[in-house]
């Protein structure tokens, strides 16, 4: 009985011991994952942690619309994880075993797919523990048609594999991320990397001379306008201190100041708050006192402008807008529809201030016709 009773203190022993030595090898294996995933390919786990399918959206996988249903996108998903999961779990030597899915925390779809286009699916082991892994799984359809890509999230890859093979480089330091998101609870996107190099997120950012912000409020566009006019301003009192006429103070204004104060005011004066307009027009009434006359206000030039905008588009077939605006058109008379807009932001763009202005216009029109026949009638 004693030497039955030492055989097996020494299995249980010897049991312990490899139970120990195998919890050991899973605990430094989930810690080398989990620093290969946060490393990426430069630790060379890239091919364990990742997983790229990719799959043309046929008839069968539609509905009557043509949109793909959803239960085959996360069907996609389920099997890029599942490889992704499987092939990392079989990367030690000891028992194979296949990953299933159990929980799935969070799904969104931002977009349809539709029949004809080409499904990407990229799987990646985020986390690692003994006994589960976490994988982030993300969906982008391509339309090979035109080669234009629903989710922008897999472009910095075809950007840079483009660059490379037109032998150009790409400059991450340079190259900004503006993140425009109105939501409220909802969590920010993962950070952009090209070459392994995350890129800068911003709040604004300057595109073609405008200032544009993540909540496209055009404050900060409408503060750089500000001091910049206001800087320019100085020279206008340094030329009315030399008795210059108000005939070359007009021109200087008209070039200098008001090319700056009125850029691009087309996109953004129907949308600036009330408190930034303000600012300006603030300015402009002290230019107007250097001068000596009264000048246009932003309200004044910003609608002239957007008007003769619209009235371009519709006389210019070849501009993007042209068929979007047309189709505006009324049956039965030259009005046109406003389009259905839930938001302020919406309702105070380019496309419904302009429609607004131009339907105003016909009506201001209609009364001067109306006064001239009524006074042809009377005489």
């Amino acid at each position: 009985m004693d030497c039955s009773r030492a055989q097996q203190s020494q299995a249980s022993d010897e049991v312990d011991k490899t139970t120990a030595v195998v919890e050991k090898q899973q605990h430094s294996q989930s810690k080398q994952v989990s620093k290969d995933v946060r490393e990426g390919e430069k630790t060379g786990a890239w091919k364990c942690t990742k997983n790229h399918l990719s799959r043309i959206m046929w008839p069968d996988d539609a509905n009557v619309a043509g949109n793909v249903h959803g239960g085959n996108i996360l069907k996609m998903i389920e099997e890029a994880g599942c490889i992704v999961g499987t092939r990392h779990c079989n990367t030690q030597n000891g028992d194979r075993c296949l990953a299933a899915l159990v929980r799935v925390e969070k799904t969104e779809f931002l977009s349809p797919v539709f029949i004809g286009e080409v499904t990407h699916v990229t799987a990646e082991i985020t986390h690692t523990s003994k006994h589960s892994l976490e994988v982030q799984v993300k969906v982008m359809a391509e339309n090979i048609l035109t080669v234009f890509a629903l989710q922008p999230s897999f472009y910095p890859h075809a950007w840079s594999h483009w660059s490379h093979t037109n032998h150009l480089q790409l400059n991450t330091s340079k190259t900004k991320e503006l993140v425009v998101d109105f939501g409220r609870s909802r969590e920010g996107p993962l950070p952009v990397q090209i070459e392994g190099e995350e890129v800068e997120v911003v709040n604004k950012y300057k595109y073609l001379g405008l200032w544009v912000g993540n909540k496209l409020d055009w404050s900060c566009n409408t503060e750089h306008l500000y001091k910049k006019a206001q800087s320019r301003l100085y020279f206008l009192r340094r030329l009315r201190s030399f008795n210059i006429c108000r005939k070359l103070l007009r021109m200087f204004y008209q070039s200098v100041v008001a090319g700056v104060l009125f850029y691009a005011v087309v996109c953004w004066g129907s949308s600036t708050a009330k408190k930034d307009s303000s600012r300006l027009e603030k300015l402009i009434r002290r230019a107007g006192s250097v001068v000596g006359m009264k000048l246009d206000t932003l309200v004044t030039v910003g609608e002239k402008r957007t008007l003769k905008k619209l009235l371009d588009i519709m006389n210019n077939a070849g501009h993007p807008l042209h068929t979007a605006i047309n189709n505006q058109k009324s049956l039965f008379s030259d009005r046109l529809l406003l389009p259905k807009t839930r938001t302020n932001r919406l309702k105070n763009s380019f496309v419904p201030h302009a429609i607004r202005l131009f339907n105003s216009s016909l009506e201001g029109r209609g009364r001067g016709n109306r006064k001239q026949e009524d006074k042809g009638g009377n005489n």
